[in-house]
């Protein structure tokens, strides 16, 4: 087989510690995430299946089935190159009750699959094919879908933008709180644009971002020379990195270049001739609020 084919027909298993990685409880924030991917990236495409496995012994197993959401980009601050490839994930559905390790090796067909039997330092492992229908067979009858009303009342959204885009911004946060069934409480935004000062202001600035897993920025030209907003991607990069994992989303209102860490994330562009209907629609399946 070539390497088109296979790539097409991949699967993956990827493998977390539970102790640093929890997409049973992130799934209640976002269903969109990041992962990293050094090995094999070559084989990645949009749309495959990722069966989500559990490390640790025993007590490993598979706990959830989602998809590739991107092709494979690169974090050019990771000084590591197993840490600099990235792709985008998105969690589906949850694997109840898990497939378990015991169970595996009671299989004929996944009992001899090393990274299922044993446990393999690397994370991401394209499926030998039998292994991949067998698990797909094992699986059927155990899929929860994840709830979309669970996934919208979870989603907090803050928008950074500049004062001088505010005419699009209020109207893209109406439509954003209409969607999510909320006010402020769902989605974020400082209508002043980073025209207030003094510290309890940007105090507050500081309490909503980290209050919120899904970040917004709105580029122009202006934005791009707004030092409110510089400031509120650097923090937004910073709880990317942790423990919180907050989603960026840039999108792209006015032809501008944006600032180069913001390049590397796919951009949902309302520039013309796309419609603001399209590009919204667009926004909502990249929060994931969409089919």
């Amino acid at each position: 087989m070539d390497q088109p084919d296979r790539a097409r027909t991949t699967q993956w298993m990827f493998q977390y510690n539970p102790e640093i990685y929890d997409p049973e409880g992130w799934v209640k924030q976002r269903l969109i995430d990041d992962w990293t991917m050094y090995r094999h990236r070559d084989l990645v495409r949009v749309g495959q299946r990722i069966y989500f496995m559990r490390s640790g012994g025993q007590t490993a197993g598979i706990t959830a089935v989602g998809r590739v959401g991107s092709l494979v980009y690169e974090k050019p601050e990771e000084a590591d190159r197993h840490s600099r490839y990235w792709i985008d994930i998105v969690y589906d559905q949850f694997v109840v009750p898990p497939l378990m390790r015991p169970e595996m090796l009671q299989d004929p067909v996944l009992r001899d699959y090393k990274p299922y039997a044993l446990g393999l330092h690397f994370s991401a492992f394209p499926l030998p094919p039998e292994v991949a229908a067998r698990t797909e067979e094992l699986v059927r009858g155990r899929l929860r879908p994840i709830r979309e009303s669970d996934a919208r009342t979870a989603k907090r959204i803050f928008v950074s933008h500049s004062h001088e885009d505010d005419a699009f911004g209020v109207r893209l946060v109406s439509d954003l709180r209409r969607e999510l069934g909320g006010g402020e409480d769902a989605v974020w935004y400082d209508s002043s644009g980073g025209l207030r000062g003094g510290d309890a202001w940007w105090a507050e600035i500081r309490r909503q971002v980290e209050a919120r897993h899904i970040f917004v920025v709105i580029l122009s030209p202006a934005a791009m020379q707004s030092k409110w907003v510089s400031d509120e991607v650097d923090m937004a990069w910073r709880l990317l990195h942790s423990k919180q994992r907050t989603r960026i989303i840039p999108v792209l209102y006015r032809p501008c270049t944006p600032r180069l860490d913001l390049q590397i994330i796919q951009q949902i562009s309302f520039l013309e001739p796309t419609s603001y209907e399209a590009a919204f629609r667009d926004l909502m399946a990249a929060i994931n609020l969409t089919d």
